[in-house]
């Protein structure tokens, strides 16, 4: 009998069988709505686009859409990734992104990620990314790497744009059930402290809200809707909608962990078995650490700090135990030293109104227990009102509050001299923090009384900032080697107002000649909630081979403004100092008033920067 037939049945049969299987996942998950009648390749499909990094491992189900050539496939470990690529986890999947500049995200299931813009240069210290995140839960490692002197993250979602410079935060896009506010504008300030990412929320949007969790580092928030700013630091959760920014929370742990258990994705393992990463403990280790760390936290009560300050319980990766390496060779400084700004409220009644403005003039010790100065200078008399804040650390960690106290303030009432006496809590907030210096603002809400019987509080928020001060003996050795070097950084500060002041953000700059131990191009511009302040080619001076330095505000071709007018004479100041190992940070306060329709302005803040 000819078996011709049947062998060519049984390989028509296996050649068909092959056909349903390469094509069964696209026929047999359900995709998403946007990506139905795409036809999704079961294998690499290449884009023109920059190469931008790679998707390090899948689990389940994973769909890259190429935006240049709208070509799509279902991504493998090790996939590259390309810039615009938008990636789709599906239901019970997720994925591990590692970008080329260390960033890392991990998605959870049902999430929809697009990268929209990105930057990598190492040659010029820069590194920027705006990533949309639609829907789902997606994990954020935005790394600060020495080679990085300016970072721009953003990352958008329907509802909110939110901005860093080096953390760990989750973010998640679900619905709103019956929401019935309009859709419209939200705003967060871009990484630099600036508002240079912002952007209005597309007509037609889903009606979603986003949850933000920080679990380092600090992210901030603003809307225009309600024209309220707010910090989240380490442990804080923050939920905005449409309709405004909610209230600054404390993570509950079981959400904490239940959001890192439905992001977490397997870390990448080379062909050695062991985990990829850079230096010499893999991300699969850190990520390891990491839980460990939070476990350690938890048992502790959540107060595992670093000797320096800076919070490292959370992420222990390569590049954060490179950093503590270096925070120990670094030391020993002079200690921790630093400034604060600050404004107080006057009550009357019903109505509040400005009563002065306190900055330090000079270093304040930070690591002793002393209590910190500021006064209201009114033209540098050391004679005029101080305030005091005592009796506990300032700077506790990323969004803790202080158990620090306002021990005293001198108030000039009209009628004469007074002092009011506590102590009264100093609620404070941790804005940032990097290897040399921590910077945040404060608050004390609770309303003081004075001999006299009137009534006083510190509703508007006032700064502070403080580090490793850099030692004299450093200063001389920058000055020896004719050393000088241009520091940009972030700004912040709050326009005072009757309803607990506009908090606004932007960026600073400064250029530095250690030899003759001069500052020029000292400026700074932050906006938000409708005003600004700005200083633009400032100068000033260094005290001999001290770190400390002050900003001329007479300097030629200075402008000194808030909301566009100019301040008036002696009521504008910036006072600072450099920080670290070769003075590599720099840092200060500054405040001044100016002339409006209603008779002053008044702003305060604080800039910090690297070179």
């Amino acid at each position: 009998m000819k078996r011709y037939p049947l062998i060519m049945f049984i390989s028509l049969s296996l050649l068909l069988t092959g056909f349903v299987t390469s094509h069964a996942q696209a026929q047999t998950i359900e995709l998403p709505e946007e990506l139905k009648g795409v036809d999704v390749s079961e294998s690499f499909i290449a884009s023109g686009s920059e190469e931008i990094g790679e998707i390090q491992t899948v689990t389940g189900h994973v769909i890259v859409f190429h935006e240049d050539n709208k070509q799509a496939y279902f991504a493998s470990n090790g996939v590259p990734l390309f810039k615009q690529d938008v990636v789709y986890t599906l239901a019970e999947s997720r994925c591990r992104i590692k970008f080329t500049t260390e960033d890392i995200i991990t998605m959870g299931d049902n999430t929809r990620i697009g990268i929209e813009t990105y930057l990598d240069s190492p040659e010029t210290g820069e590194k920027r990314s705006v990533i949309r995140l639609l829907k789902g839960k997606a994990m954020f490692y935005i790394l600060k790497l020495f080679k990085y002197k300016i970072i721009n993250t953003a990352v958008n979602t329907p509802t909110a744009i939110i901005g860093v410079r080096g953390t760990q935060f989750g973010t998640e896009v679900r619905p709103v059930a019956d929401m019935k506010a309009e859709l419209t504008p939200l705003y967060l300030a871009d990484a630099s402290g600036g508002l240079d990412w912002l952007s209005q929320v597309p007509a037609g949007a889903p009606e979603t809200e986003t949850i933000v969790h920080c679990f380092e580092g600090a992210v901030e928030v603003f809307s225009p809707i309600d024209q309220v700013s707010r910090m989240i630091g380490e442990g804080q959760s923050l939920d905005v909608s449409p309709a405004g920014v909610g209230s600054v929370r404390r993570t509950d742990p079981q959400v904490a962990r239940e959001f890192k258990t439905k992001t977490e994705a397997p870390a990448f393992e080379s062909s050695e078995g062991k985990d990829e990463g850079s230096g010499e403990q893999g991300e699969g280790k850190a990520e390891q650490g990491e839980s460990e760390a939070e476990e350690s936290s938890e048992d502790t009560g959540g107060e595992e700090q670093s000797a320096e300050g800076v919070d490292t319980s959370l992420v222990q990766d390569v590049t954060q135990n490179q950093t503590t390496q270096k925070i120990e060779e670094n030391k020993p400084n002079v200690g921790r030293g630093g400034y604060l700004v600050g404004m107080l409220t006057r009550i009357d009644g019903s109505n509040k109104r400005f009563q002065h403005a306190y900055i330090s003039d000079e270093i304040q010790d930070f690591g002793s227990g002393e209590s910190l100065k500021a006064r209201d200078l009114l033209g540098g008399d050391p004679g005029n009102p101080l305030l005091l804040i005592g009796g506990g650390e300032v700077n506790p960690g990323e969004g803790e509050e202080a158990d620090a106290n306002l021990i005293s303030v001198d108030v000039d009432s009209g009628t004469g001299r007074e002092t009011i006496t506590g102590p009264f809590k100093v609620h404070d907030v941790t804005i940032g923090a990097d290897e040399f210096m921590a910077w945040g603002y404060w608050t004390v809400p609770q309303i003081m009384t004075s001999p006299s019987g009137d009534q006083y509080t510190v509703d508007n928020r006032g700064y502070w900032i403080e580090g490793d001060v850099t030692r004299d003996d450093e200063i001389s050795a920058l000055a020896s080697n004719n050393v000088t070097g241009t520091y940009t950084g972030s700004a912040h500060g709050t326009y005072w107002t009757d309803t607990e002041g506009a908090d606004m953000a932007g960026d600073f700059k400064a250029r530095v000649d250690f030899a003759n131990k001069e500052i020029s191009d000292f400026s700074l511009s932050v906006s938000g909630g409708g005003h600004s302040a700005t200083i633009e080619n400032a100068s000033g001076k260094f005290s001999s081979n001290s770190p400390e330095f002050w900003i001329d505000p007479y300097s030629q071709g200075s402008v000194w403004q808030i909301d566009g007018q100019d301040a008036l004479p002696n009521k504008k100041e910036a006072f600072g100092a450099v920080f670290g190992k070769d003075a590599k940070k720099m840092g200060g306060a500054w405040k001044m008033d100016a002339p409006n329709g209603n008779g002053e302005a008044h702003a305060a803040g604080l800039f910090e920067g690297s070179r």
